[in-house]
């Protein structure tokens, strides 16, 4: 009772109500500061994990409008503003030196348990920090991990042996719908950069953007296929010396329902097991980081000499920028595809609308990310306007 005694002191009004009542003292506590016991730890959980996550980017806003006023006063005063024009600069731009990190290419939209990517240092008396974290398929995201790197102190030897081989290929999932997508995945028997070529004949035609971090462990989501069709397909790989295998051709039938085989729940949180720098016998870095669960995975990397830059340690990568930051709040659902090419035989790169190099699609592509003068912030009609841009068949035009 001397428990409760303490918290009556805290919450007088508690122990004046608690006055006249049946039943023991204690239950009634309890189920008074219930609420309140469990609003503090929702909050602490809430910003001890947003610290160590690294999620959120420590900007001074203030600080942002004396340089960059004439973009928030021309936002402010759009019809339609994105609320955190005004409030929240570094959510989209800035990466946070807390726990920083930032997806480096397109490979950190794979879930892998090993991936390789390859760094480029800048020569003389500088080192670095690189920022490793994972987040796998339920959202989870690891302890974040720094690793101190010294470019002319890397003793690793990566000496992989050239590609041969692409193994066990097979379609895991298909999905019906607005965009119908299929799932593809495959092995290597050594670290490669793959994508798939396809289309309705031999000749393809069409093709997934190529990843930029090596792997063994590949996969890959189509999404501009007709239903109710046979295609053809062929997976492309390229190791870390330049050697390129191909698949032989292989099809699926759009008709035919598969399912992904459920996944089974994993508790806790994944955990990068090894995060650390190699150099090959030409003398070029990678950065192979492990994971102990499928995971995506950022890396921060920044040079010690920049401590106290005007904008901490850099901008976001126009991808992560331009598409991760986006998901992160607006999850995608019946929206158009992002992180894959416009240049097709059946569509174009827009020559009104901002893609990234190669013609990548991202969120900005279609929406201003300020604000704008029509719903959604598009940049063009929704009905049919944005959509002849790319489009250059039925029933599109």
């Amino acid at each position: 009772m001397r428990l409760f005694k303490v918290l009556s002191r805290v919450f007088p009004v508690t122990r004046a109500a608690g006055r006249g009542r049946k039943g023991p003292r204690a239950v009634y506590y309890l189920r008074v500061l219930f609420p309140w016991i469990a609003v503090v730890v929702a909050v602490s959980y809430f910003f001890g994990h947003a610290v160590s996550f690294g999620t959120l980017a420590i900007v001074d806003h203030e600080a942002c409008k004396k340089c960059h006023e004439k973009v928030q006063m021309e936002a402010m005063a759009m019809p339609y503003l994105h609320t955190v024009v005004d409030t929240k600069c570094g959510v989209c731009h800035i990466i946070g030196r807390e726990g920083g990190w930032t997806g480096v290419s397109t490979a950190s939209m794979d879930f892998k348990r090993e991936m390789l990517f390859p760094l480029k240092f800048s020569t003389g008396d500088v080192t670095y920090v690189v920022g490793v974290i994972a987040r796998d398929r339920l959202g989870k995201k690891s302890p974040f991990k720094e690793v101190q790197v010294d470019p002319a102190g890397i003793s690793g030897l990566l000496s992989d042996a050239p590609i041969k081989e692409i193994n066990g290929i097979k379609v895991e999932e298909m999905k019906a719908g607005v965009f119908p997508e299929v799932t593809l995945s495959w092995t290597t028997d050594a670290y490669a950069v793959s994508n798939v070529e396809y289309g309705i004949d031999a000749g393809y035609g069409e093709s997934s953007p190529l990843a930029m971090a090596y792997s063994k462990e590949h996969d890959v989501i189509l999404s501009r296929f007709r239903p109710g069709a046979v295609y053809h397909y062929r997976v492309v790989a390229k190791d870390i010396y330049g050697n390129v295998v191909r698949s032989g051709d292989m099809t699926f039938d759009t008709s035919a329902a598969v399912v992904a085989q459920a996944a089974a729940l994993e508790r806790g949180f994944p955990v990068v097991e090894d995060a650390r720098p190699f150099k090959t016998p030409d003398g070029r870095t990678f950065f192979l980081v492990t994971v102990t669960r499928p995971s995506r995975v950022w890396l921060n990397i920044v040079e010690k000499a920049a401590a106290g830059a005007p904008h901490g340690d850099g901008f976001l990568p126009p991808l992560k920028a331009q598409i991760d930051v986006c998901v992160e709040c607006h999850q995608q659902g019946a929206s158009h595809p992002v992180g894959i090419s416009a240049n097709t035989k059946k569509t174009r790169v827009p020559p009104n609308l901002p893609t990234l190099e190669g013609g990548i699609i991202t969120c900005v592509t279609c929406h201003y990310p300020h604000g704008g003068e029509k719903k959604h912030f598009a940049r063009l009609d929704f009905e049919r306007g944005i959509c002849v841009e790319c489009h250059t068949g039925e029933p599109y035009i």
